[in-house]
């Protein structure tokens, strides 16, 4: 069980290493960072080959609802519990993905209820 666990978290490692830069690039700290409308439009740069992600135009974002639409298919496709542990890397992917998402729809969320 031990080796186990701990194969698992040098296959996170792993993929850190290989895939981390760009996920922190694609989510990182510049004034367009942490825009959902920003990393739904780019989604399809990030995740793992036929992932299945249609690239959504910036057009279709600008309704709170669609966002809410397209955000939803995206946290379905990159949702920890939907993508099993059959690969590390896009395991890992999912997770920072997924993460990243979450905290940008949150803050979206809380600037349409100030505006």
């Amino acid at each position: 069980m031990f080796a186990d666990q701990a194969q698992k978290k040098v296959n996170w490692d792993l993929a850190a290493q290989k895939h981390g830069a760009k996920i922190d690039h694609w989510a990182g700290r510049t004034p367009m960072s942490n825009h959902v409308r920003v990393l739904l439009c780019t989604l399809d740069n990030i995740l793992w080959q036929n992932h299945g992600w249609e690239r959504v135009g910036m057009d279709k974002l600008s309704d709170p609802q669609q966002v809410k639409k397209y955000y939803r298919k995206a946290t379905m496709l990159c949702h920890p519990d939907k993508i099993g542990e059959s690969d590390p890397e896009k395991v890992y992917i999912a997770n920072r993905c997924f993460a990243a998402l979450t905290e940008a729809y949150n803050i979206f969320k809380v600037r349409i209820v100030r505006s």
